[in-house]
């Protein structure tokens, strides 16, 4: 019963999420193309995921769906998709411990390097402290690898984004915002969120957006006039406009519908 999922194209850093329309051999060919056009040697990877995050996102009591979860948020994190904090991140990997080997041993501590290198993004791996996951790990003691997921789970829930799928982007027209950020595009709108930051620049809600156009590169959204507001125009420079133009209109056919 579980909705919201898709079958995703990845390539190198480029994903797709397909159509229903599409097929597995028609995106084949069409990567394996592309490939040798530009002598690329990556490997096309297909994988499943969840595309479209509706609250309460995800059925706990569903353990498949709730495995796909957590699977999910660690590649974001992984892949410096989730802004997490040193402390966070220690934390991260202590239940991550619990989860792969069980309560903290002296073998279990000489794991932790390979729980950093899989679980976090490369700039923070040097931050963290073994004695101090250890310490974390250790306080763990007893309890079950399903607990210690679902503990690891509220960890991303923490962030009042989670759900949202982030998009690196570039801008130069707005003044007022970095230059280098993310979009975070969720059921509550756009966020427009300095990299690696929690808290949003600024927030575009569905229902406030009049236009928004991709092309090849860059990405325009243009906000509608308000009573004490006027018009907005943002402009974000990204290879990946195309597959935000599509999770925004799916997301603005399901919340406004």
């Amino acid at each position: 019963s579980a909705t919201g999922f898709s079958l995703f194209e990845v390539f190198g850093g480029a994903w797709r999420a397909m159509l229903p329309s599409d097929t597995v051999a028609d995106a084949m060919f069409k990567w394996e193309r592309y490939a040798r056009s530009v002598k690329k040697t990556q490997t096309l990877k297909f994988t499943f995921k969840r595309y479209l995050f509706i609250e309460p996102f995800v059925n706990l009591q569903d353990k498949v769906e709730f495995h796909l979860a957590v699977n999910q948020a660690i590649d974001d994190l992984v892949n410096d998709r989730f802004p997490i904090s040193c402390d966070e991140g220690e934390t991260m990997c202590a239940l991550r411990s619990q989860v792969l080997l069980g309560s903290h041993t002296d073998q279990a501590r000489s794991e932790y390097s390979s729980i950093i290198d899989t679980l976090l993004p490369e700039h923070v791996r040097d931050m963290m402290k073994v004695d101090d996951i250890a310490c974390k790990h250790r306080e763990l003691g007893g309890m079950s690898s399903d607990e210690a997921r679902q503990e690891l789970f509220g960890v991303f829930r923490q962030w009042h984004l989670f759900g949202s799928t982030t998009f690196e982007v570039h801008q130069a027209y707005t003044a007022t915002l970095p230059k280098d950020m993310w979009l975070a595009v969720s059921e509550h709108g756009i966020h427009i969120v300095k990299r690696r930051e929690k808290e949003p620049c600024a927030t575009v809600e569905y229902s406030d957006i009049s236009t928004y156009s991709p092309s090849l590169k860059n990405l325009t959204i243009v906000t509608k006039v308000r009573s004490g507001r006027r018009r907005t125009k943002f402009v974000f420079y990204t290879s990946q406009a195309s597959q935000i133009a599509h999770l925004i209109r799916n997301y603005m056919h399901v919340v406004m519908e």
